[in-house]
């Protein structure tokens, strides 16, 4: 009947549905082409900048410190902090330009060197000021100077606690007696930012006799003329300083006070009797001996 064949049509068509692997979904619908927008403007920044809270939790998630971003100083100026408005070190500041800005040192004579002011009265009342100071710099530095400003009588031994603390934290700690000292070496700390380091180193001769002049003209009473004699008549300085009273009384111009300080800073000790090395055990001096109980 008719009735039949199509509820068989039906019940094929559904089954081809559920189990035929030949049954594809139906590809989606393609947007309408007014759905695209058009990409923003390339602004030159690649990356976006990570927000403070973001930007500490992954640091400090990463194990490293956040280095504070010293602002570029002039190359002819000195940078001063806003707190240090008052201090009579920079009414000294005369040789080189300065100006306030806001920076976190209280100095900053470069790209990487900078400087933190401390007096020794200050560091009294606070004492873990300059600690805190340091911390809040985070290493963000090359050279970082302790300017300490010695204003009190009693000073050796906050002195050496400044300078231990400061050793742990690779500070270099410059003290100075007066405001005018401070500005003066602040001034040079400046100038010499850009200079390299064999400008303060001695330059090798590479000359032999100028070498032997400096040494043996440290012996007192020997000067230029009587180096020249040593070396024209006996030769090295291995030989003059072996040498023997006879061969160097044959030398002109030596008489006996130099020849007796020349051989006395060949063979001396450089240690003077009586006086014990620094570190070296000294022996305890030996009890003094009981009297004899006399005899009943």
């Amino acid at each position: 009947p008719e009735s039949f064949r199509q509820g068989g049509q039906a019940g094929g068509q559904a089954g081809g549905q559920t189990g035929g692997s030949s049954w594809r979904a139906p590809p989606p619908a393609a947007p309408a082409l007014g759905s695209f927008s058009a990409p923003p403007p390339f602004t030159g920044q690649l990356f976006s900048a990570m927000p403070a809270a973001d930007a500490g939790s992954a640091d400090a998630g990463a194990g490293s410190a956040v280095r504070p971003q010293l602002p570029p100083t002039a190359s002819d100026k000195i940078l001063v902090s806003e707190r240090q408005r008052g201090n009579k070190v920079i009414e000294c500041i005369r040789n080189v330009g300065w100006e306030y800005a806001t920076i976190v040192p209280d100095y900053q004579l470069g790209q990487a060197t900078v400087a933190l002011f401390l007096s020794l009265r200050y560091h009294l009342l606070h004492p873990q000021y300059i600690l805190r100071r340091v911390e809040e710099l985070n290493r963000g530095f090359t050279l970082c100077v302790i300017l300490v400003l010695v204003d009190m009588e009693d000073h050796q031994r906050p002195i050496q606690e400044i300078t231990r603390a400061m050793l742990v934290n690779r500070c270099t700690v410059v003290l100075a007696w007066s405001s005018l000292e401070a500005a003066r070496y602040l001034e040079t700390l400046k100038a010499y930012q850009s200079k390299p380091v064999d400008m303060l180193q001695q330059k090798p001769t590479g000359d032999y006799t100028a070498t032997l002049h400096d040494c043996l003209s440290a012996i007192r009473a020997i000067n230029k003329s009587d180096v020249l004699t040593l070396s024209t008549s006996l030769g090295s300085l291995r030989e003059i300083l072996l040498a023997s009273e006879e061969q160097l009384a044959l030398c002109p111009g030596l008489g006996e006070k130099k020849i007796r300080l020349l051989q006395a800073a060949a063979t001396d000790p450089f240690m003077p009797p009586g006086h014990a090395a620094r570190g070296a055990p000294v022996e305890p001096e030996p009890a003094p001996a009981r009297p004899a109980a006399p005899r009943s």
